[in-house]
């Protein structure tokens, strides 16, 4: 018997009609979630077993018109009342879900629900999502995303690092869960086939002791933050020893489920990336806040540098896989990371502002103004003894080989967010032969690459359609850039070392505590 909608094979009836699983719980979730799609054509597109991804607007419409009954659908509130605990086959997931077809559900949704007011940060009270039915838009925008806890200023970030924190949440931060035994059985990294199949893993997540909300509202003075910034970006060693590694100390220490307040449907690595990625580029400025032909302010610049890194401890916390590592294991990969994930995310900034003609060498910094390497700069006094030009010319052999190798490689191949999102958790989860990884964090980094390989592989088949032209040249491109990359923090190493032991710059320009190469 087949499936009356992509005429694959039936696994019995759902909401009234012959059908399988996968098709059930499309329905149930564009229902559930109120969800709604646009076809690209003339609604009229093939749903068959061959192409039955090809639209959700056209499948969903198949699945009515053969008789799919929406009173038959249960939401999620419903379901958890009935009494007997179980719910039918309607309700499967794919582990393939894409990214833009799902609305986020806070954790205090299903109070609101029964609740007919709007909620007061929701904009008209409107939880419906407006997807396409392309399989992956990785350029598209997310019109509600998780209210994760970034801070949005310069000022209100380095001050946050430097004043002590209100004391409702410092007395929860001492009461972080910690599980009893490790689990490194991680429902992420499981195969498509091991997905569908039951196992006492997927429980490591209904079993989490519930944690108390943490109030990341800003609060305080903005003039205090000013102080608190003055004193903080004094001194780059320093703040580097006692601001920002406490700092980050503190976020790795937080439960797992302060950053990653994940959908109900399950999302890939790439997907759960993608989410935190585009909470994370909101920092970047709009194009018409960008501002040219200004001198270089050096010390702007570090301050930036500083935040960033902060920033970047907060994206790797909301991956759920390196949430729930033990501490040493999270400062160890992200030692390893922070460098490789800025280099590749100051360049796809820079891309998508700027374009990518190879013969424009300028660059973007986190306030929005635009550099390149012959631009005049202020306040260079504080950071070298130096002039521009002897600081220039220490920085051009790093400068030309970042470009040759890394810059114009980018710009030619012109990445997605989803291949950009493959390639900085292929560079995360790459630390097999880092000093101190344990053989439970290599053993799940394995499993992490091997899942990442499907999630391309699935991204590409349903990006065109099984129609391909060869995108394995694409695969080994983006491998060339991941490994430009190592390259580029290698020299930076070098550079490092050379600037350690002639005394160029007077404070840790390259932040050596807290990369993998300390001197």
């Amino acid at each position: 018997m087949s499936c009356l909608v992509c005429e694959t094979d039936a696994h019995g009836q759902h909401f009234g009609i012959r059908c399988c699983r996968a098709c059930a719980a499309f329905f149930r979730r564009t229902l559930t979630m109120n969800l709604r799609y646009k076809c690209r054509f003339d609604r009229k597109c093939e749903v068959s077993f061959n192409k039955r991804y090809s639209c959700r607007c056209c499948r969903y419409e198949k699945c009515v018109r053969v008789g799919m009954r929406k009173d038959m659908v249960q939401n999620k509130s419903e379901a958890e009342k009935d009494s007997s605990g179980n719910e039918t086959d309607s309700i499967g997931h794919s582990p393939h879900s894409s990214l833009e077809s799902y609305t986020y559900r806070p954790p205090s949704f299903d109070k609101q629900i029964q609740n007919p007011d709007p909620p007061p940060l929701l904009m008209n009270g409107n939880f419906v999502q407006e997807v396409s039915s392309e399989a992956y838009q990785p350029n598209g925008d997310l019109h509600q995303q998780p209210n994760f806890p970034f801070h949005r200023t310069v000022i209100e970030e380095v001050g946050r690092a430097v004043m002590p924190a209100p004391q409702q949440q410092q007395h929860m931060q001492m009461q972080p869960h910690i599980p009893s035994q490790f689990d490194y059985h991680y429902t992420d990294l499981l195969s498509t086939d091991e997905h569908n199949m039951p196992s006492s893993s997927t429980q490591h997540y209904n079993n989490v002791v519930p944690q108390p909300e943490y109030n990341n509202q800003d609060s305080g003075n903005p003039n205090m933050f000013a102080m608190a910034a003055q004193q903080a970006t004094q001194d780059l060693h320093v703040n580097v020893q006692n601001v920002l590694t406490p700092s980050i100390d503190n976020l790795f220490g937080q439960p797992p489920d302060t950053f990653c307040q994940l959908p109900d449907i399950p999302l890939t690595l790439c997907q759960q990336a993608l989410l935190a990625y585009r909470e994370h580029n909101k920092q970047w400025p709009d194009q018409d806040k960008m501002i040219e032909n200004v001198p270089l302010d050096m010390e702007n610049f570090m301050r930036n540098h500083y935040i960033e890194i902060e920033h970047i401890a907060r994206f790797c916390m909301s991956i759920r896989v390196f949430a729930q590592l033990p501490k040493d294991q999270k400062w160890i990969i992200f030692k390893h990371f922070w460098t490789r994930f800025y280099e590749l995310d100051r360049c796809f900034a820079t891309c998508q502002r700027l374009g990518y003609n190879l013969s424009d060498e300028r660059g973007l910094t986190l306030n929005g103004q635009i550099i390149n390497f012959g631009i005049s700069v202020v306040k260079l006094e504080n950071i070298s003894d130096m002039d521009a030009t002897q600081v220039k010319n220490f920085l051009k052999g790093s400068m030309d080989k970042f470009r040759l190798i890394f810059i114009n490689p980018f710009k030619k191949l012109q990445p997605t967010e989803y291949e950009l999102m493959y390639m900085m958790m292929s560079i995360m989860w790459s630390v097999s032969n880092l000093p101190g990884i344990t053989d439970a964090t290599r053993d799940m980094s394995e499993k992490v690459e091997l899942r990442l390989a499907e999630d391309l592989h699935t991204y590409y088949a349903e990006q065109y359609d099984n129609n391909n032209p060869n995108y394995a040249g694409r695969i080994t491109r983006l491998s060339s850039i991941a490994s430009a990359v190592d390259e580029i923090t290698e020299r930076k190493r070098e550079d490092s070392q050379v600037s350690k032991t002639f005394n160029i710059f007077k404070n840790d320009f390259f932040f050596s505590d807290l990369t993998d190469f300390p001197v």
